[in-house]
């Protein structure tokens, strides 16, 4: 039986993702019907459609209780044990990225180097579970990674561009910021395809399937569809440094000016 409470309830219907925490901390990664998930993408969509904020956010507590529900009435059990969803391998990629951040300025740069870093982490846990390394599994880590980083993306794009929160112009607080949405978009990622995946472990190391390919041009379709978008707020944000820096520069030009004008009043004054 499920020791899932009410309290556990009230705890995970308002967090974004609830389902999600309550399968990895209280159904110890339980992929019991794991079709639920997809309720997940249902506040995702209300954002994207730009509806009622409090309608996006009913949205998310319903798409939250009805599978809690279903947990507090044992309709779906706990995990077995041999899953770990959210396990140490990432913290891999959230160390590079903080890396790249201090160290690195070069955009594309650094999202090949995120790229190479989250694939080398599906590939490690890939390995970890099967023992071995073939073709197909690195296929299939090239099919997760996209995933991924479309999970990364998309709720980048939502959170910083549709809800316009944790941006900040400081830039300590911008590199806080930016690592905080990054590394919680990746657990998100990273937790639901191993909860997908692990479903079935003999899956993981067989060969690719018809909802795998499937997956991955909706990934790689999600990931160009928001790398086109979103360089047009890039550019805006831009726009406005540059207007800043020319403000700033424009002050020595006024100081010289006013003294100018001074030093001709004062000989004015003299004659």
């Amino acid at each position: 039986m499920s020791n899932f409470s009410f309290l556990d309830i009230l705890i995970y219907t308002p967090m974004p993702f609830g389902q999600l925490w309550a399968r990895i901390f209280s159904l110890n990664n339980s992929t019991d019907q794991s079709w639920l998930l997809s309720l997940m993408i249902l506040p995702i969509l209300s954002i994207l459609f730009n509806l009622d904020i409090k309608f996006t956010g009913i949205i998310m507590l319903l798409s939250n209780l009805f599978p809690l529900l279903l947990m507090k009435m044992n309709k779906i059990k706990m995990g077995t044990g041999t899953s770990e969803s959210l396990d140490k391998f990432v913290l891999l990629p959230i160390f590079v990225k903080l890396l790249l951040m201090i160290f690195f300025s070069t955009n594309d740069l650094n999202q090949i180097f995120e790229l190479l870093t989250i694939f080398g982490t599906i590939v490690m846990r890939k390995m970890y579970k099967c023992n071995k390394l073939s073709s197909n599994l690195l296929i299939k880590s090239v099919i997760d990674t996209s995933y991924i980083y479309s999970v990364i993306e998309l709720l980048k794009y939502l959170i910083t561009e549709h809800l316009n929160i944790m941006k900040c112009n400081d830039n300590s607080n911008s590199i806080f910021n930016s690592l905080l949405v990054w590394s919680l978009s990746l657990i998100i990622g990273y937790s639901t395809i191993n909860l997908v995946n692990d479903t079935n472990l003999d899956t993981i190391c067989s060969d690719i399937n018809y909802n795998e390919s499937i997956m991955f041009l909706i990934s790689i379709f999600i990931i160009f569809y928001i790398k086109k978008h979103v360089p047009l707020s890039n550019l805006h944000n831009k726009s406005i440094i540059d207007n800043n820096k020319s403000g700033s520069s424009n002050i020595p030009n006024d100081k010289v000016s006013m003294s100018k004008a001074t030093n001709i009043s004062n000989s004015l004054k003299k004659n």
